[in-house]
């Protein structure tokens, strides 16, 4: 699904554009604005799409900060306690788009799924009290009804909502076994993640 089709229903704003950095063995997130990088720098509910050449290709949830949770897929190395291997095996991906000369975004769903406001009888009084919305069933829906629609399309792309195999299958596919890992940290993290138990990180890189 091309992002512009949410875009055009006004469900989503553009966020950021991925971009190889200068060293050019790490990239990262130039934000749209100052004001928009502020308005996704605050804790709360969540979802967003990884775009490539604008076509969906993974959507995302997360309960922190949207800055902090994409950051983490520029800058995987920085997961030490419990790293995902999500962040690891999508950081090699998304560079090797922007080597191939692909535009990388992110978009997101404003805060208005951060929470709620219900009318609740507590001991006799109406009271109207926020409750948080959980972001995962919302997630969830984006993911079967983009997948419903590119199967009634007859789109067939890659899609980065996988699990730890088929990401090696695309790792592979784009021969990121081969990186040098004395310049790349991506290869750092999949060696940290050998190092914590991870071991299907092994055939990736």
């Amino acid at each position: 699904m091309k992002i512009k089709y949410l875009v055009g229903l006004g469900e989503v704003v553009k966020v950021a554009d991925a971009s190889v950095k200068e060293d050019l063995v790490n990239w990262g997130w130039s934000y749209v604005n100052d004001e928009v990088k502020l308005k996704y720098n605050k804790k709360s509910a969540w979802i967003y799409f990884l775009v490539v050449d604008g076509v969906i290709r993974k959507v995302g949830g997360t309960g922190m900060k949207l800055v902090d949770r994409i950051r983490f897929y520029a800058s995987a190395n920085n997961w030490t306690d419990k790293p995902g291997y999500c962040n690891a095996a999508t950081n090699p991906i998304v560079f090797k788009y922007l080597q191939e000369g692909k535009s990388v975004e992110i978009y997101a769903i404003t805060e208005d799924i951060a929470g709620v406001w219900i009318e609740k009888i507590i001991m006799g009084e109406a009271e109207k009290i926020k409750v948080n919305v959980d972001f995962r069933p919302i997630e969830k829906r984006y993911r079967m009804k983009i997948e419903q629609y590119n199967q009634d399309n007859n789109i067939q792309d890659e899609d980065l909502n996988l699990d730890g195999k088929d990401l090696q299958r695309i790792l592979k596919k784009f021969g990121l076994e081969e990186v040098n890992i004395r310049e790349n940290k991506r290869v750092q993290v999949g060696m940290k993640f050998i190092q914590q138990g991870k071991k299907w990180i092994l055939s990736k890189i």
